[in-house]
């Protein structure tokens, strides 16, 4: 929600400024919209949104609930949004409501990612967000603790083709970490600039 605002305004996140203020459609599956509308005035106030931005806001963000559609039926109902609103950024929130079939496949998250949502980035340009939810934590405290942020990245649930066919991708977690140590983020060779 906090990237979405940052990034409407224009404004940096997580050191990221994109170049110019991005319009963004969340489809969200987990949170109803009591929660959702919730979630986004927390964020605004919180960071003290004026009258102002938040009229910008409300032209550049666009939050839906959808609980029913999955596979391809989800790409043609957020192909139609991305029709309607031209958003620079689609957040599906979780992926594993939307994919529709067994995320640990090959097969199904290269016709799911490559097939269907390349297919409408690539007549939009829009730029897909999938947030996705990591698998149950080890029992063994110290199981991840000399991961790298490579390793990191493959510890969604599903088929390594997650990590790999990304252009970039990050992973927040609970933990607890040293005020001086950064957040672990990967990002592809030479990301360019965001969006």
């Amino acid at each position: 929600m906090q990237l979405m605002i940052l990034w409407a305004l224009g404004l940096p996140a997580f050191n990221i400024t994109p170049v110019r203020p991005l319009r963004s459609v969340l489809i969200q599956a987990e949170n109803d919209v009591g929660d959702l509308a919730e979630m986004y005035q927390g964020v605004r106030e919180g960071m003290g949104i004026t009258p102002e931005q938040e009229a910008i806001l409300n032209e550049r963000i666009f939050i839906y609930r959808d609980t029913t559609r999955t596979g391809p039926d989800f790409v043609t109902a957020a192909s139609a949004l991305v029709d309607r609103h031209q958003p620079d950024l689609v957040w599906a929130d979780p992926l594993l409501n939307y994919i529709g079939d067994e995320i640990s496949e090959q097969r199904i998250i290269s016709d799911f990612c490559c097939k269907l949502l390349n297919a409408v980035s690539l007549r939009t340009g829009v730029v897909w967000c999938l947030l996705h939810h990591t698998g149950k934590p080890s029992k063994d405290p110290k199981a991840a603790s000399h991961w790298t942020a490579s390793d990191l990245a493959y510890s969604g649930l599903g088929s390594s083709a997650l990590a790999r066919d990304r252009r970039a991708g990050a992973r927040q977690d609970a933990r607890r970490r040293p005020a001086h140590v950064p957040a672990q983020h990967d990002e592809a060779p030479d990301p360019g600039r965001f969006a």
